[in-house]
C-alpha cells in the first residue's frame, strides 16, 4: 500500500484490529485525574523562585496531551500557570517528585494568542483552563487569533516533528514526534474546517478514533514514511485526521 491513509485505515478497519481494540482502549485509558485544584496549583507557585510567580493567579490547567484528552498513565504531568505580573521571561522547573510546571506571564500568554501560535491557542480553546472567578477571563476569551497564521504554523511545526521522527531510531521519540504530527493534523483540519470557533478537545469517540489510527500510522511510516517528503507525510495525516472527526 502506498500511503500512510490507506494503511492507517486498513490497520484501523480489520478484524484483528477490531478484536484487540478493547484491550488495548483499557490499558490508554486515563487512571489520573485530569483536574487541578486551586490549592494545588498554589502549591506549586509557591516553588517559583522569580519575580512572575509573586503575582496573584490569573488562570491555570494542564497542558501536553492532557489539554487535548489524549493522555494516558504514561503521560507526563504538565502544568501552566498564569500570573498577572509583566514579564516577557517564563519560569519553567521540572522537579525530582515529577511536577513539571512552567509560569507564564498573562501579558505574554495574550501575546502568544494574537501570535497564532498553536500550543497557547489550543491551550485557550480546549476549555481546560480554570480561571476562578479572574478579572482577566473575558480579556483573555475575546482574544483572536489569525486562522491562515495558525495554520501556517502548524503545518510547519507538524513537518518539523515528521524530520524528527524520519532521522530518530529511538522508537519512543520517533512514536512520540509522529503522534504530534497526527494531533496536528487534527487541529489543521478544525480550524481549516471550523476557524475561530474550533474545539482541541477530544471527545470520547474522536480519543478513540485517534488512537485507533496511531498504530497503522507508526507502521506505515516505517514502510513509507521515511522515504517520503515531509510534506507528503502531513497531507497523508490530514487524510487520516478527517476521520478521527467523522468527516
Amino acid at each position: 500500500m502506498s500511503s500512510l491513509h490507506g494503511a492507517a485505515s486498513e490497520v484501523a478497519l480489520t478484524s484483528d484490529a477490531a478484536s484487540g481494540s478493547a484491550s488495548r482502549w483499557s490499558q490508554l485509558t486515563p487512571e489520573c485525574s485530569s483536574q487541578l485544584s486551586r490549592r494545588h496549583v498554589e502549591t506549586l507557585l509557591g516553588r517559583c523562585d522569580a519575580h512572575i510567580g509573586k503575582g496573584q493567579i490569573v488562570a491555570y490547567g494542564l497542558t501536553g496531551s492532557t489539554l487535548y484528552n489524549l493522555h494516558t498513565p504514561s503521560s507526563d504531568r504538565d502544568t501552566i500557570i498564569i500570573t498577572d505580573v509583566k514579564s516577557k521571561k517564563d519560569w519553567h522547573r521540572v522537579f525530582d517528585d515529577g511536577e513539571d510546571v512552567r509560569v507564564v506571564s498573562v501579558y505574554s500568554f495574550a501575546s502568544h494568542i494574537l501570535e497564532s501560535q498553536p500550543t497557547d491557542v489550543d491551550f485557550l480553546m480546549s476549555g481546560t483552563l480554570t480561571f476562578d472567578n479572574s478579572p482577566y477571563e473575558t480579556y483573555l476569551r475575546s482574544l483572536r487569533f489569525d486562522t491562515n497564521a495558525y495554520l501556517d504554523r502548524c503545518e510547519s511545526h507538524s513537518i518539523e516533528y515528521i524530520k524528527k521522527a524520519a532521522g530518530d531510531e529511538n522508537n519512543r521519540r520517533r512514536h512520540k514526534s509522529l503522534k504530534t504530527a497526527f494531533r496536528n493534523a487534527v487541529m489543521f483540519n478544525r480550524v481549516r474546517r471550523d476557524g475561530t470557533r474550533y474545539t482541541s478537545w477530544f471527545n470520547e469517540g474522536q480519543r478513540r478514533r485517534f488512537y485507533d489510527h496511531l498504530d497503522g500510522i507508526y507502521t506505515n511510516f516505517e514502510a513509507h514514511g521515511r522515504g517520503q517528503r515531509p510534506a507528503r507525510v502531513f497531507e497523508m495525516l490530514l487524510e487520516v485526521a478527517e476521520d478521527v472527526d467523522g468527516a
